[in-house]
Formats: structure tokens, sequence, C-alpha cells
């Protein structure tokens, strides 16, 4: 069976279980070869909360380009205490004034992407060219439109590695019921007008989830879910 098919037939095997389900087949068929990322976001917490049912030995990475909100880092320290998440922090490998007096206090503005591809990207695929991971745990969804808007529940992100999101066919209102239903810690950003928090000063307040990330900049990812497959 070549690739393709296998992802579909993965598909068509975890179809109609539940995200806590999906995340329970991950860990039996790729742990300890299976990570998860999060940026914090309330889909984020929710897949954090069952993966500490599920496999709380899955390790967790959090990158951290160096362009946080000092409430981003707070919350990061806190759920190290309360949940018992112990991260993995990836950062660039040019330090930030390095980065500011290659590129300019702008990049942000003048070319979001290369800032991206620098500060997050490039440092999730270092981590992967040496983790040996197989498989990638992530709480996108389709219903955040754009480019996840064909989110499946297992995609192929190329070299072997599989993109696993629990989430994917749940919808915004599933996510708040859920972290509602069993008190899962939220970003502190969510409650002050910012339903999606990325990097400052390229996340704003908004109305939609997604919204507020590069807002008038017509970008609306980061890069870690778009780039092309490593070869």
């Amino acid at each position: 069976m070549g690739e393709e098919a296998a992802v579909d037939a993965l598909n068509r095997d975890l179809d109609g279980k539940t995200p806590l389900e999906i995340i329970q087949w991950a860990a039996r068929r790729f742990a300890p070869r299976l990570f998860a990322t999060t940026a914090f976001g309330r889909g984020g917490m929710a897949l954090l909360h069952m993966l500490r049912q599920a496999a709380p030995e899955t390790p967790v990475l959090f990158i951290d380009t160096g362009y946080h909100f000092p409430e981003t880092l707070e919350f990061l320290a806190r759920i190290e205490r309360e949940m018992g998440v112990r991260f993995t922090v990836l950062r660039p490998a040019m330090p930030r004034p390095a980065f500011l007096f290659a590129f300019g206090d702008d990049c942000h503005q003048r070319d979001p992407d290369r800032c991206c591809a620098i500060n997050k990207v490039e440092p999730l695929d270092t981590w992967l060219s040496t983790s040996g991971a197989r498989a990638w745990l992530t709480a996108i969804r389709a219903d955040q439109g754009g480019a996840r808007a064909s989110t499946r529940l297992v995609e192929d992100q190329g070299n072997g590695l599989l993109k696993i999101a629990p989430l994917a066919r749940w919808t915004l209102e599933e996510v708040n019921e859920y972290v509602t239903l069993h008190g899962v810690p939220t970003h502190p950003l969510n409650d002050r007008g910012y339903p999606s928090v990325g990097c400052q000063p390229c996340t704003t307040m908004a109305a939609g989830e997604r919204e507020g990330r590069w807002a008038g900049a017509g970008k609306t990812e980061c890069g870690i879910h778009t780039f092309l497959p490593r070869k």
C-alpha cells in the first residue's frame, strides 16, 4: 500500500473516534516517537488536558520565538506547575539581537514570512531533523478556515512524519464546552480580547479566532503547518 493510500486508510479507521480515543491510538502506535506542539490556544489547552490523561509522557514542544507576550511565558510556567506538563522549549538559532541586527526591527512588518521562518519554522524543523519523531499531535481544526479548512485527522508531512489532528472535526463551540466542563486553564489574554495569541506586535485584538494574527498582512499562518514536506 502506498503512503497516500495508507493515510487514507488511517483516516477511515479513525472516523467517528473521539479526540481522546485518537490520542490514545497515537500513543499506542507511535510512542515514544510521538510529540505534541502547543501555542496555548483554547484548542491546544484541550489537547494538553487530554494528553495528560492518555499519554502524559509525550513531549510537548513550545517554540519561544523571542517575541511572545510576557503573559504567554508566565502561562507556560503556570501550566508546568498546575498540570505537570514538562515542555521542551525550542528557540531560534539566531538570538533576537542578532536577528534584529541582520534584518531590522521592522522585519515582522516588511517580511513577516521571513520573520516566522527564522523564528518559528526553523527551530521546529531543526528539532525534527534529529528527533527521530514519527508522529505529531496538533490542535488545528478545519473550522478555523483558510489553509486549515481541509485539515484531516491524519496527514503525511513527508520524510516519515505523520501529523495527527485529533480536534480536526471539532468546532470552536465544542472546544469551549470541553474547556468549561473540565476546568481547563486558558490563556489570560483570551479574556482580554485576544482569541488567538501569537507573537507581539503581530497579534492584535479581534472578533474571530484567527483574525487577530498578522492583521492586514494578508497572512494567516506562521508556516509550521504549511511548510513543504521535508525531503
